[in-house]
């Protein structure tokens, strides 16, 4: 068993470490992310800088994760400086907090079954998207999963102390990124199924959960909300949260065929149906912890009901995936103890684990270099661009907050389309403030530049092809 918790070290190592800081490069999200962080270290507005003294004035409608994860980025940035490998530090360590709550948390759950919490760890460690999403910057899915394992590992203390710390971790948890407000409703459920399983409702413990809850909850609020604040504004942020695509029923029936036609979705719907026999198996055992697994199970199925209504991008259910992974051993080990053959009950549980840990191993030492993983490209051209024209260069990032963080340069202006229904910056070709230079990529299929053709065509002229990146310049 120590072989392979050094296995587990060496390789999760090698992956964090593997291309850094590139690995993966900034992308459009994270980019929003991180650029909110170094505005609020340059100008001390927890905001995103859109020009010279123009920030967005509804952070509600672009602030996805919020300060639990961006606040740590922020002062990692006051400490080194503003940089990417600076905002990498901070997702190594929340990556490393993760793989030890979650075996302190299994490991809870399965008893003296360490292999099977080593068994998690291995399926979590050889998921490639756990770094596709865990190292890039700025996104919160990783560090909102941290403070809810670590509420859970101290919710079953029954010192006032230790239920207060619990509520304040779930509200943490909760205010790390928008969908994880559903962290809230998940371990009201546990403590409803909770209080009727013992036919007491513990007044006393719901008040200490609900004060430590408070305080990040409250600060989460006032991050979000403008001075002065109007009902207006309250009734465009419910709508925004409520529905940020507006996709429709037809939506929903393709994502919804997607867990049984595409390899990521099929890959947690097998975890996943696996999980739901384990649990249906044992539900009469008294003995086992029901309260984790049903603050698990409901988050879980809340993000996949919202993941029905997205345009259907893997990451949107990324948590429920990393909850199945973690799931998945001892539900194997049960399921397969049920079974009549005796070879299969002893070992089926371990081939299958071992079978599936190999399958994606491979996939992770095939793809880790792809260009999804790996892309120094965003970092090098913003380089390129501060020795070609300078910091002082008067640059427009259309849609691209990745190379406007990445660009040192104090005067870069922005435009950016948060979906097809919100946007923000200056209108350019309205105002007539024209920058020299003009940077976004794929511009015939760029709404903006869509909607300002003829103006854009007769004002501007391509200069170069940067990878994917195409750079325009003033006539």
């Amino acid at each position: 068993m120590r072989i392979l918790q050094y296995l587990i070290i060496l390789t999760f190592l090698f992956c964090v470490l593997w291309g850094f800081p590139d690995s993966p490069s900034p992308w459009f999200d994270n980019g929003i992310n991180l650029g909110l962080a170094r505005t609020f270290v340059e100008d001390g507005v927890y905001s995103l800088r859109l020009g010279s003294a123009s920030y967005i004035e509804q952070p509600s409608l672009f602030i996805s994760t919020n300060y639990p994860l961006i606040g740590w980025v922020i002062l990692v940035f006051y400490i080194f400086g503003i940089g990417l490998w600076q905002a990498q530090i901070v997702t190594v360590i929340f990556l490393s907090l993760f793989l030890y709550a979650a075996y302190r948390l299994t490991s809870r759950l399965n008893g003296e079954r360490k292999i099977l919490s080593l068994a998690s760890l291995a399926l979590i460690i050889t998921f490639l998207p756990f770094y596709g999403h865990g190292l890039s910057g700025g996104l919160g899915e990783i560090p909102g999963l941290v403070y809810l394992f670590a509420g859970l590992l101290v919710i079953n203390k029954k010192e006032p102390c230790w239920i207060l710390l619990a509520g304040f971790l779930f509200g943490l948890a909760a205010t790390t990124k928008v969908i994880y407000l559903s962290i809230l409703a998940s371990v009201a459920t546990a403590e409803c199924v909770q209080a009727w399983q013992e036919r007491c409702i513990p007044w006393r413990r719901w008040g200490f959960l609900i004060a430590g809850a408070i305080p990040p909850l409250v600060l989460w609020a006032w991050t979000l909300l403008p001075h002065p604040l109007t009902p207006e504004y309250l009734q465009e942020t419910y709508e925004y949260y409520r529905s940020p695509y507006k996709e429709g029923a037809s939506t929903v029936i393709v994502n919804l065929k997607k867990f049984f036609t595409e390899t990521t979705p099929m890959h947690f719907t097998g975890l996943f149906a696996i999980v739901l026999s384990w649990l249906y198996l044992t539900r009469r055992e008294k003995s086992r912890n029901l309260y984790p697994l049903i603050v698990l199970l409901v988050f879980s199925v809340i993000n996949l009901l919202w993941f029905l209504e997205t345009p259907g991008w893997y990451r949107y259910f990324f948590p429920a995936h990393i909850v199945a992974l973690l799931l998945a051993p001892m539900a194997m080990a049960t399921v397969f103890a049920r079974l009549q053959k005796p070879a299969i009950r002893k070992w089926g549980a371990g081939v299958f684990l071992c079978g599936l840990i190999i399958i994606q191993l491979g996939y992770l030492i095939s793809k880790r270099g792809a260009h999804l993983y790996h892309n120094p490209e965003p970092r090098q051209f913003a380089t390129y661009l501060e020795q070609t024209v300078g910091l002082d260069a008067d640059i427009f990032f259309l849609d691209q907050p990745e190379m406007w963080f990445l660009f040192r340069g104090q005067l870069a202006r922005q435009y950016i389309h948060m979906n097809p229904h919100v946007n923000f910056g200056e209108d350019i070709f309205v105002t007539g403030n024209l920058p020299t230079f003009l940077i976004t990529s794929d511009p015939e299929h760029n709404p903006y530049l869509v909607e300002n053709k003829e103006a854009f065509s007769e004002r501007y002229t391509l200069r170069e092809n940067y990878g994917h990146y195409t750079w325009f310049e003033r006539r």
